[in-house]
């Protein structure tokens, strides 16, 4: 069976602190990452595998979240999607998923951050600009809440 490809390649290089990095495979289920417990100002999402088939793979989501105690809380979530690049192989790109994420709780939909206490918001500090879909081929970003750890991944 083939090895799971590489969907991005997650890293921090804030001034005056040690460069972390950690690479994401397209594999399920909740991943420690090894950046867990090193808070940073600034994350960069790097390009992941070019992959050869046919036809585009499958879209990939990736959520990404901070130790909360016994709990992994939902920083942010990280949508995957392959184009074609000049060679013809599908290339990851990716945009960060706006939609709040809500679960339900008796007869009402309430947002999962706000459960939490987090009102994290995802601030894009790329010095480029997307695809015609919005997809970034790669992205820097930082959250509102100052400098996060991210310590947990979620591949689906």
């Amino acid at each position: 069976m083939a090895a799971a490809p590489v969907l991005l390649t997650l890293e921090s290089a804030d001034p005056g602190k040690p460069r972390v990095s950690a690479t994401i495979k397209a594999e399920g289920g909740l991943t420690t990452s090894p950046t867990q417990g090193q808070p940073r100002e600034k994350w960069s999402l790097k390009p992941g595998e070019a992959l050869a088939s046919d036809t585009r793979p499958a879209d990939r989501l990736v959520e990404l979240y901070q130790a909360s105690g016994n709990q992994a809380t939902l920083l942010c979530a990280v949508q995957v999607r392959y184009f074609q690049n000049k060679d013809g192989e599908w290339q990851p790109h990716y945009v960060m998923v706006d939609e709040p994420l809500v679960t339900r709780v008796g007869e009402k939909w309430l947002p999962v951050t706000a459960l939490r206490g987090n009102a994290a918001l995802v601030v894009i500090t790329n010095a480029t600009l997307p695809n015609a879909e919005g997809f970034y081929l790669a992205i820097e970003f930082g959250l509102s809440i100052g400098t996060t750890p991210i310590d947990y991944w979620q591949v689906k």
